[in-house]
């Protein structure tokens, strides 16, 4: 089958042309309006003057779209140069607002009325607020704000910017500096006609670990993967506020939460690196060492970064499936496609292909599961810019994008609706 599959998708390609670069109520079906389905939102609140700004656990790894309420979203204003204005898009419109902050979460907090308005999804600064924002000069390297440096490496982790032809990349606070943290209660009804591009529950792939999960057996989690898996421009790794952990740590942690048991992990990812990487002998052996019960393989950034042909990404990421399965048979394997990079320097559409290989992988292959964060990620970007969630400019996610990883991953592997 897997054959085929690969046959398959060869004639793909040399058809198209090759390849281009407080409480929460868990209602049915019933709620304020006793014509909409809630049940598949089982974090629905329906008490929305009780709920409170709050960061704790729950708040952080709770799947939004299983709920009414999203806590610490992240957008960066910008000012228009044709009228002006500084604005930034939430997701959707607050029915409710919550917080918001500064990227601390505890240093500054902007009041509305007073440093802001809102308009739909839209946060418009007012005129004297000292609510932080980017100019389109700024984002394209046109003009360097005070206390930046424009070069050609990054020798200063806080100053320095690498203008890569209109795209500013930078693990400076640049970026993560200048984004307001929104928390609001939102209406389920804007995200339902969409909803299936969300994550949810599925486990038909990686039974045998949530089966050991259920039964309260230790679990061991291995992942293997570039600079996103390692955790590269979290705060933590960063060592800036509000130091969040990487989300395959957050992962570690909030299943062993939710299931109540042990749970381990060792992180085999390294930055920079590509599948062509991950399938050697030396990846294999440290991952087979760890002897795991799940596998996170998280490539392709990187290779499409180096326009890899789609047919040698394919054949790296079977490689690390084949491998595993055969020295590890009772390993379960869940791949993660990547968070959609800064679309000025990658290519989309083969992106999109390289995801559509790790689906044939899920079709063709026992124990391997598909976690698509790529296509979570296009659904965000209908509404949001992807310097909204951004740390580095280019490929990294900041904390929030990091939560959205967290948020599909636990959405798939624990049922909220219980």
């Amino acid at each position: 089958m897997v054959q085929n599959f690969k046959k398959y998708f060869k004639n793909f390609l040399l058809i198209s042309g090759g390849i281009m670069m407080a409480s929460c109520n868990n209602p049915n079906t019933v709620g304020p309006n006793n014509d909409f389905d809630y049940s598949k939102y089982p974090l629905y609140n329906e008490s929305v003057d009780s709920i409170e700004y709050k960061f704790d656990q729950k708040e952080i790894s709770n799947p939004f779209w299983k709920g009414n309420v999203i806590y610490n979203e992240s957008v960066l204003l910008t000012k228009n140069e044709e009228t002006g204005e500084i604005s930034g898009n939430l997701m959707f419109k607050p029915t409710k607002l919550l917080a918001v902050k500064d990227f601390t979460l505890k240093t500054k907090e902007y009041k509305v009325d007073e440093d802001f308005t809102l308009d739909g999804n839209k946060i418009i600064k007012k005129d004297g607020s000292d609510i932080p924002y980017r100019t389109h000069q700024e984002l394209v390297g046109e003009s360097i704000p005070e206390g930046y440096r424009l070069v050609t490496q990054i020798t200063n982790q806080l100053t320095d910017l690498v203008n890569m032809g209109g795209a500013i990349y930078t693990e400076s606070p640049f970026y993560y500096g200048s984004q307001l943290w929104v928390s609001y209660v939102y209406d389920v009804k804007e995200i339902d006609p969409n909803i299936e591009n969300y994550p949810t529950y599925n486990v038909s792939k990686i039974d045998r670990v949530i089966n050991k999960l259920k039964n309260k057996e230790d679990v061991k989690i291995v992942g293997l993967g570039d600079s996103v898996l390692e955790g590269c421009s979290s705060s933590k790794k960063f060592n800036h506020e509000p130091y969040m952990d990487s989300f395959i740590e957050m992962v570690r942690d909030n299943l062993a939460s939710l299931y109540e048991t042990n749970v381990t992990l060792k992180n085999l990812s390294v930055g920079g690196t590509q599948s062509s990487w991950g399938c050697q002998a030396e990846q294999i052996n440290k991952i087979v060492a760890e002897n795991p019960d799940l596998l996170f393989l998280h490539f392709g950034i990187n290779d499409l970064g180096s326009n890899r042909a789609t047919m040698a990404y394919m054949d790296d990421m079977e490689s690390i499936i084949l491998d595993v399965q055969n020295k590890l048979p009772n390993c379960d394997i869940i791949l993660l496609s990547p968070f959609a990079p800064n679309n000025l320097l990658y290519d989309y559409d083969k992106m999109a292909d390289y995801v559509d290989v790790l689906k044939g992988f899920e079709e063709s292959y026992d124990h391997v599961q598909l976690i698509d964060v790529y296509k979570l990620s296009r659904e965000l970007g209908k509404n949001k810019k992807y310097l909204d969630m951004s740390a580095n400019g280019i490929n990294h996610v900041n904390d929030y994008a990091s939560r959205l990883y967290l948020q599909a991953i636990l959405s798939t592997m624990y049922d909220y609706s219980k």
